[in-house]
């Protein structure tokens, strides 16, 4: 096996009375490259016991020369991870994904990971463990292992759940606590499952993305401590919504019910989408066919690369990508069929922040006709679009986030469509937004209007407002929903006060429903210029209706104008953040 992928990394933390860690370490060249693959293995052989039922966290890290679009695990050859969304940290030049495994049948199993790159070009490494029902074959007293209690990508600001399990043999486990980066985070009551064996389940919420170092600590009657490592790797919020909408597309053409509904992805998160041809499309065969793939992208910053897959395999790389004015995306990537069948039509782009994109359709090749030039069937002249608001929800920022579904025949493409948001009680229009649109056929699309509400309101929203698109339904245009934004903090600075000493005295409260965590920083402005940051780093939150003092410590002198201004990074996400400023007049 030869790839420009690079250097494949497997790490599965297994339980242990310290960290056993799993690391393999394959190094892969090109076919240019006369020096064969090297193997380096530490802390696993071949033939590495791990115990039944144990809950695994297998962590897969690859460095190379390209960004890496997805990575896949398989036991035995069943996928546990077919389509992995991998992680990058640009500092070590790596990309990683941490996936879950509970071994379910005694005897060796062989795992297989599959790193692939943007070219499509793969790196595959198999290595085999040996799974046990005798725990006394894995050493020590105590045992803990740790995984999430279910597959997916862990994203910021989601929760995540983790079954921690120890095994012990004389001592008796009462505890189990979560470490992030030396932080306890979590505790959760050991309860001993069966002899011998305690179980506990810890939630967490990460709230930055990357990888994180956690510990898992089970604690027993005598006061002694077992740990054991774990790494996680935390997708921002959009990328977990786009490995959602892949995830959700590949159960779509298997026919298979979802786990569960997959999170709606916000405009701003960006979107790759194939307009033609058009998802179950069916095209005539020729000798001499060309199948024009026509590819529009919005949102998705800076794109570096873009690779056309037909069933899984690589047909054509595009690079030196050119956008559009808007900084919007639109090229045609030609693909040429050698035969007749059902494929599966994939376009993968990769933005310079290492952010992925893509969107897949089915297409059926079928037989030529004999009679009529060979080319791809055309919708209907009188085929429509049919925009149908589908959901209300709320967004980041107290925002309004509307579900589109095209319901027409019809494609709609980069199309400036007005949204209209009213009051249900009175039809008074509360706002406006003209949002650009892509919308195939039977797709649907989240909306994040720039339209932000602080209170809970029956709203109702209308779609295509001013009848500018042509729709082959106009009744259908309107849903009406509660609008129930969660409880959030809002800081306001209450007082500015100069005291006798020249330092600034600065009075914040709280008025929001929830608490805000720290820390709270304060900026202290003199005639424009920034003079002194005040902070509040704890212990606590300030709570609803809490007041927070802050004196300063740089003395003020002469006139102008003095101001405080509160959370001035936006750090937390509070209900209103026109309220964070407060401005006095000095006397000369």
């Amino acid at each position: 096996m030869t790839s420009r992928v690079g250097s494949l990394f497997v790490a599965g933390f297994l339980g242990a009375i310290a960290l056993v860690a799993v690391v393999v370490i394959i190094i892969l060249t090109d076919d240019t490259d006369a020096n064969e693959s090297a193997v380096i293995v530490t802390s696993l052989r071949d033939g590495q016991v791990v115990l039944i039922g144990d809950p695994t966290e297998i962590r897969v890290t690859v460095t190379g020369e390209e960004p890496i679009t997805r990575i896949s695990l398989f036991v035995d050859g069943e996928p546990i991870a077919a389509d992995a969304q991998p992680v990058n940290d640009p500092t070590q030049g790596t990309y990683s994904a941490s996936i879950p495994w509970q071994p379910l049948r005694l005897g060796f199993v062989t795992i297989s990971v599959t790193a692939q790159g943007l070219s499509g070009e793969e790196s595959m490494l198999e290595f085999r463990v040996e799974v046990t029902d005798d725990p006394a074959r894995l050493g020590g007293d105590v045992t803990v292992s740790a995984t999430r209690t279910s597959g997916g990508q862990i994203a910021v600001n989601e929760t995540l759940r983790l079954q921690a399990r120890a095994r012990a043999q004389d001592a008796i486990v009462v505890r189990f606590r979560l470490e992030v980066e030396g932080v306890a985070v979590a505790e959760a009551a050991a309860v001993e499952s069966e002899p011998g064996v305690y179980d506990g389940v810890l939630e967490w919420v990460p709230t930055v993305a990357g990888t994180v170092q956690a510990e898992i600590v089970a604690e027993t009657t005598d006061g002694s401590e077992v740990r054991t490592l774990i790494l996680l790797d935390v997708l921002s919020g959009a990328d977990a919504a786009a490995a959602q909408s892949a995830q959700a597309a590949d159960d779509e053409e298997s026919g298979e019910e979802p786990v569960e509904e997959q999170a709606a992805v916000p405009a701003d998160a960006g979107f790759l989408s194939i307009q033609t041809p058009v998802e179950g499309a069916t095209i005539r065969f020729a000798e001499d066919l060309q199948v024009e793939i026509v590819v529009f992208a919005d949102g998705v910053g800076t794109l570096i690369g873009m690779t056309l897959f037909v069933d899984t395999v690589p047909i054509a790389n595009v690079e030196g990508l050119q956008p559009l004015g808007d900084g919007a995306y639109s090229l045609t990537i030609p693909w040429e069929p050698t035969g007749e069948g059902s494929f599966v039509v994939e376009v993968v782009a990769v933005s310079d922040t290492n952010r992925r994109f893509d969107d897949r359709v089915t297409v059926t090749i079928g037989p030529a006709d004999g009679d009529s030039e060979d080319e791809v069937e055309e919708e209907p002249s009188d085929a429509a679009v049919d925009l149908v608001p589908t959901a209300i929800d709320v967004g980041s920022g107290q925002s309004v986030v509307v579900t589109i579904t095209n319901a027409g025949e019809g494609n709609l493409a980069n199309t400036p469509v007005l949204v209209s948001l009213t009051r249900a009680i009175d039809g008074l229009v509360l706002d406006e937004a003209t949002v650009l649109l892509t919308l195939p056929a039977g797709r649907s699309q989240a909306v994040e209007l720039p339209i932000s509400l602080t209170d809970s309101l029956e709203v109702t929203v209308v779609v295509d407002s001013d009848n500018a698109v042509e729709e082959s339904d106009e009744s259908n245009n309107t849903i009406s929903a509660t609008f129930d934004p969660p409880s959030r903090p809002d800081l306001i600075p209450q007082a500015l006060q100069l005291q006798p000493d020249g330092t600034v005295f600065v009075r914040i409260t709280n008025i929001g429903g929830s608490p805000a965590e720290p820390p709270i920083s304060v900026l202290i402005v003199h005639d424009g210029v920034v003079v002194e940051e005040l902070s509040f780093g704890g212990p606590g939150p300030l709570t609803p209706q809490g007041t927070l003092d802050l004196p300063g410590s740089v003395v003020i002198e002469g006139g102008g104008s003095l101001s405080a201004i509160v959370d001035p990074a936006n750090g937390i996400a509070e209900s209103n953040d026109g309220n964070n400023a407060i401005t006095i007049t000095l006397a000369p």
